[in-house]
Formats: C-alpha cells, structure tokens, sequence
C-alpha cells in the first residue's frame, strides 16, 4: 500500500532523484531553478549553512589541482594512509619531509591517483571524474574565506611549527616545499578554527565536524598537504548535504510559487469546498430541489483537491508554460551578495521567470498528473457517496 500511495502521490525529493544527483548540481549540470548558483544562495540566504558548500567545491577543485601536479612535487605530500609523522632525523636524511619508502610509493603508484576514492557508499569522488577548475566558484579566495579569522589561526606556517633554530629558511624547512602549504594552512583557519575565547567572536565559517575529526585533521596537516587529509572531512560534509540540505533545497527550489502565493492557493481550496458543501446542503436540506444540482458540487471538490494535492506550487503558474515566481535571494540581493535591508515582504503575485531545467518542467507534469488523478478519485468517492441520497 505504501509503495502504491508513493507512486501515487510521490515526494518532490524522489521525482528529483530521477531527474538529477546533487553531484549534477555541483559539476554544473543543471539549469535554473537547481543550478549551482542557486544551491549557493540558498546556503548562504536561506539554511545559512554556506561553509559545507565552499568547503566542498573547494575540495573538488583543490583534488584536482593537485592530480594536475607533477609526480617530483606530489611526492613531497604522501597520502595520509601511506605515512606517519617523520623523526628529525629522516627529515634531514631525506630533505623532503617524509619517509623514503612512502616518496617510493606514491611515485611509483601514480596512476592510483586516478582513482582515489575518499570514502565508501554515501561519498566517492575520483580525481579523474572533477570538472575544470573554472567551474567551481572559488569564493573562498575572491573574497576573505582563505583569510585568517578575527579570533586568530591554529595553524602556523610550516617555518614556525617545524623551526628550532632562527636560520631556518625555506630551503631548511622542506614542510614548507610542500605543495599547497599556504593555501592548506588558510582553509584550515578558515573551516576548522575554534574560538579560543567561548565569549569572543566566533568563526562564521566553522564547520560542524566531530572534535576526534578535527583534530586527525590538524595532525596530518603538520606533515602533508595530501588531499587525502581532508577526505574525512569532505565525507562528512557530503554527508551532512546529501541528507539534509539538499533535500530541502530541492522542496524550496522546485516550488514555483512563494509562501504568500502558496497560501492564497489554499484560501481557495478552502473557498471550493465550502462552496461544494453548500451546495450539497442546500440540495440535500430544501425541499422541491432536484437531486442532479449536486453535480454542481463536483468541479468546486475537484477544483479544491487538486490545488491542494498540486506539490509544485501554483497551478496557474504551471498553466502558464511552466513559470515560477523569483525566490527572495533574487529578489533583494545586492552586488555585494547580501539581502537588502529593509527589503519589502513578498507579494501574492510577485515577479516571475521560466523554468529553464528540464528536469524540474517533467517533474511539474508528472505532480500536475498525479494531482488530477488524486483529484478524480476524490471527486468519484464524493459523487457516490452525495448522489444516492434522497431528495426531501
């Protein structure tokens, strides 16, 4: 019975699913109202919860930048499972910040790169499989994210946390040789940093991870600048979009009709069965009425059932070639990407767009279809149980 009624009357987040992946939506395959641009402004306007978003478009593109790297100088970054913090002494022997055998290891399994995979079931990504780097907003560097926070850095450059001696160099410090170091080090400051001070201001970046995570993390990170360091991490984050944001974005994004529109929509639903019950009370209770005025109440529920049963939005919006109302993050941004202040509230008939995913238009038709025929079999159980009654 349940698969029935799921078949039936499916979810907005199942007819998704078969239309398009949040990974779809991250390489930039898809259009309006579900593009990446609009997963963006929804985590920073509407959840506020923008820092996994940037954190793992980041990672995509830092994953690939490094695979685009020669071997010389990804050799000097091991994979996290293939090393271990270095003694003194094989950081002298070597000159490159890691043991020999791992240097050995990586190099020689290079082609493995190509199909690293950070984790198992909910998150997998392979460094051969990323889009172009200049598909990816690099928000984090155009704007301040790769800055330190105001409440200060846990992580120094390479030379201060590796340096016993004042003439330690860059050619004495072969940490800082590393590839990345100086962006690694950022990010770091950026998505992994805690107040110090419980009543100071806090890092508005801040990712939520588990406190063991976080400090694995801050581990590796002294010795290997590794994408592998962060895979934890980016599964968790992926995690954390698979099962909760992207859902929600999908509910808010395929609606084409705002909350104030979605509310008039159900004035009138309730405006179509009242009138349907008067008229069934009217025929049912006034003498000398025919019993075939009934049927008058039936357009009035079929009316009603569907502009309730539509999970789409707005049914004249659907009519209308498959048009949406502009949701408040087009509405009232600034160039600056922040909300107006003093904006005006939203309007019953606010400013409308097309839909240009074609994704999003078939599953308005398979919503608008299930609807009508929800609407039908409503309308059939009220017409036989209405119709027989007698006339007084």
């Amino acid at each position: 019975m349940g698969k029935l009624m799921l078949w039936v009357y499916p979810t907005v987040e199942r007819l998704a699913s078969r239309e398009f992946q949040l990974k779809d939506i991250l390489e930039g395959r898809t259009r309006s109202p579900v593009a990446l641009s609009d997963l963006k402004s929804y985590t920073h306007h509407i959840e506020h919860s923008s820092e996994n978003l940037q954190f793992y478009l980041w990672y995509l593109d830092y994953c690939q930048r490094f695979a685009a790297l020669p071997i010389e100088q990804q050799s000097l970054a091991p994979e996290v499972a293939q090393m271990g913090p270095p003694s003194p002494g094989v950081l002298k022997a070597t000159g490159a910040g890691l043991r020999p055998d791992s240097a050995t290891t990586l190099a020689a399994g290079a082609e493995k790169r190509a199909g690293l995979v950070e984790r198992k079931g909910s998150f997998a990504t392979s460094l051969t499989n990323t889009t172009s780097p200049s598909e990816y907003s690099r928000t984090y560097s155009e704007k301040d994210a790769l800055k330190s926070p105001a409440n200060g850095s846990i992580l120094t450059s390479p030379s201060s946390m590796h340096s016993s001696s004042p003439k330690s160099s860059y050619e004495a410090d072969p940490l800082a040789r590393q590839p990345f170091r100086v962006e690694c080090t950022r990010i770091a400051n950026t998505f992994l940093s805690t107040s110090a001070d419980p009543f100071g201001p806090s890092n508005t970046l801040e990712l939520n991870l588990p406190n063991s995570l976080r400090q694995k993390v801050m581990r590796d990170l002294e010795w290997t600048t590794h994408p592998s360091v962060f895979a934890g991490v980016a599964g968790h984050v992926w995690d954390l979009m698979q099962s909760a944001t992207y859902p929600n974005f999908i509910r808010y994004a395929c609606n084409n009709a705002n909350r104030p529109r979605q509310l008039f929509a159900l004035t009138l639903a309730v405006a179509c069965f009242s009138m349907a019950l008067a008229v069934i009370l009217c025929t049912t209770l006034i003498t000398g009425i025919p019993r075939a005025w009934r049927l008058f109440c039936l357009p009035a529920v079929f009316l009603g059932v569907l502009l309730i049963a539509f999970k789409g939005g707005c049914i004249v919006l659907f009519l209308n070639r498959n048009r949406r109302q502009l949701k408040p993050y087009e509405l009232f941004v600034d160039e600056d990407d922040k909300m107006v202040s003093g904006h005006r509230s939203i309007r019953v008939f606010e400013k409308e767009a097309k839909i240009e995913e074609l994704g999003v238009r078939r599953m308005m038709d398979t919503l608008f279809g299930r609807g009508c025929l929800i609407a039908l079999v409503v309308t059939g159980i009220v017409a036989a149980i209405v119709m027989p009654v007698p006339a007084r």
